[in-house]
């Protein structure tokens, strides 16, 4: 039987740090969270921000056919969904435009975490998260993701904080969609030889 190491057991400190202990090895390590530590969780009952018109945003995403297809049928679609949702913000006047590589594991010993997408953009100084396949989840333990997302970043985080408590979700920013698939491709890999660097985490990695 695999022993498998006990990573993201101890709680960040206030600075965001926290400390691995494994077979009397140690180390600490420094994390970005999406939201300062200590933040308190913000229940988000909505799905579209009113921000911006994302009501009529989602409307128009919709009268594409192809698009509409993917809303409507969300599981896997969210890959192939980056480039005509990011065309979209491009048109509706978005920029400096980056797709989201999204992981989530429900347990440290997942051979093959589940991977998503999002595509992120900002307007008039402020970003919001394109995420219209994130209904998917609804019926895997995320029930209040009940329906595509158009949200603030802010937004979008608590969201996913307040669909669970007890999984481990982080994700990548990146310029190019497919470098974006290619991170965060469903492959196998283990938790624990997972590179930290560069990710950016939603829910805190306090998993046994």
């Amino acid at each position: 039987m695999k022993t498998v190491r006990r990573y993201y057991q101890s709680p960040l400190d206030d600075v965001g740090n926290y400390t691995v202990n494994c077979q009397g090895y140690s180390e600490t390590h420094h994390l970005t969270m999406a939201t300062e530590p200590g933040v308190e969780r913000t229940d988000i009952t909505y799905n579209l921000t009113s921000d911006i018109d994302a009501a009529a945003y989602l409307e128009e995403l919709k009268q594409n056919p192809i698009i509409n297809n993917k809303i409507m049928n969300p599981v896997g679609q969210c890959e192939s969904l980056m480039t005509p949702v990011s065309n979209f913000m491009n048109e509706k006047g978005f920029d400096n435009i980056r797709y989201r590589g999204i992981f989530i594991w429900d347990k440290p010993t997942d051979e093959i975490p589940t991977n998503h997408f999002a595509v992120v953009g900002n307007k008039e100084g402020k970003d919001y998260v394109f995420d219209v396949s994130a209904h998917q989840f609804e019926n895997r333990g995320m029930s209040n993701l009940n329906g595509p997302l158009i949200l603030s970043a802010d937004e979008w985080v608590c969201k996913y904080r307040m669909a669970t408590r007890r999984k481990l979700i982080y994700y990548t920013d990146f310029s190019n969609s497919s470098i974006a698939a290619n991170a965060y491709e469903a492959l196998p890999r283990e938790l624990e030889s997972e590179s930290m660097a560069g990710k950016v985490f939603v829910t805190s990695p306090e998993m046994v």
